[in-house]
Parts: C-alpha cells; structure tokens; sequence
C-alpha cells in the first residue's frame, strides 16, 4: 500500500500480487489547484482560475525480475472521473452567430480514462529507483457550464492523450518505505487553437509529492 501527497495531488494505491508475476492494482486520487494555476490527469491546460478532481481506477501488470538489482514491471488500467475546471479548452469553433467565444468559464466534468504504465526499477536492500513513464487516455463525455450562463457558450466534448513521466525514490526502512517523487506531465495532441494561443490540457505540469509506503508479506 502507498499513499502520496504532492503539490497539487493526493492518492491512496494498493497492489496485490497474485504470484511472482501477476499482480492487480486500485488507486483513488484527488487533485485540488491550490496554486491558482493549472495542468490534467489529474487536471487541466488553460486553467485561469482553479480546478478539482476526483479519480478512481482499476488495473493488472506483470512484473519481471531480470536481476538482483533490476525489475521491470508493465501495467493498465481503466477508471472513472469527475471534475471542475475553470477553462476555455472545451468552448466550440461554432459558438453563437458563428463566432468563437474564448472566454474562461466554470465547467464540471465526467470523463472515462486508460492507462499504460511501464516501470523500471534499479533496487537493492536499502534504496530503491523507479523510472515510470505513464501514458493516459482520457475522454471526456459530459461537460456542463456552471457558470456565467448568460453568455451562452457551446461547450465541447474533446478527448486528450497525457504523457507523464515520473522519477521515485524509496528509502526502505524495517517498518515503512520513505518515497519522494518528482515528474513532468505534457499532453501529446488536440491543442486547441484559441485565438493565438494553443492550449493543451494539462493541470499541473510539474510533480513533487512524499509518500510512505508499505510491504505486507
């Protein structure tokens, strides 16, 4: 089991493995903009404002220990979520009389998301390094103005590919595991076009979080 908390995010994971390969997996996280500003997957690209969010997921892997001091590990997954955003990436090309309102507006959201998850560990008795680049689909299916009504703002569904990649590094200890974390987080393709500027979306860009961590044997 491991919980973290980060800048922008917390999550609560558990993994159970089945045999010495096989193993399942759940996370519950949460992302809250307390920095004013924003990025995804855990939130989103031109944030003006704040953004929220909730996620659940369940997934599989398959672990290989190639060596005493190597592993590779290869997971996915698939979840649910829900949020609010202070955004204009969802706004229409084909707004009223034709014309392109680029306004940010308050937005909730549901979503459905997939992930696939590599992982490299370099290990030994005491520390442990992950290297774990993490691709997310997320699509979102239902996107609702919640504020500012009067402005009459078509809003679209639009999907986006989100590419993390993560550095961990765990201190083992006889009663708990000390894990610190550091990643970027990019999206790969549907900028949107607003005006002279190409938003993406992503809500925090940059990830530090501490977590502890727990073996049960």
């Amino acid at each position: 089991m491991q919980g973290v908390v980060g800048l922008s995010k917390a999550q609560l994971g558990a993994w159970y493995a089945i045999d010495s390969h096989f193993f399942v997996t759940g996370v519950v996280s949460g992302a809250l903009s307390i920095l004013g500003t924003s990025s995804n997957s855990s939130g989103t690209g031109n944030n003006n404002g704040g953004y929220r969010s909730l996620t659940s997921m369940l997934g599989a892997g398959y672990k290989i220990r190639a060596s005493d001091n190597f592993e590779f590990q290869i997971q996915a997954g698939l979840g649910g979520s829900k949020g609010f955003f202070h955004t204009n990436v969802f706004n229409s090309p084909t707004d009223t009389f034709g014309f392109t309102d680029f306004s940010t507006v308050d937005v909730s959201t549901r979503s459905m998301r997939g992930f696939l998850q590599p992982t490299f560990g370099f290990i030994n008795e005491k520390v442990n390094f992950y290297f774990i680049p993490r691709f997310t689909y997320e699509a979102f299916n239902n996107v609702t103005q919640k504020s500012d009504l009067s402005s009459n703002i078509n809003l679209n569904n639009r999907n986006f590919l989100i590419t993390e990649g993560y550095m961990l590094l765990r201190f083992k200890t006889e009663v708990i595991n000390i894990d610190l974390f550091t990643g970027i987080a990019t999206n790969l393709f549907s900028q949107i076009n607003n005006g002279d500027i190409e938003d993406s979306f992503v809500a925090q860009p940059f990830h530090f979080g501490f977590g502890l961590s727990k073996t049960f044997n």
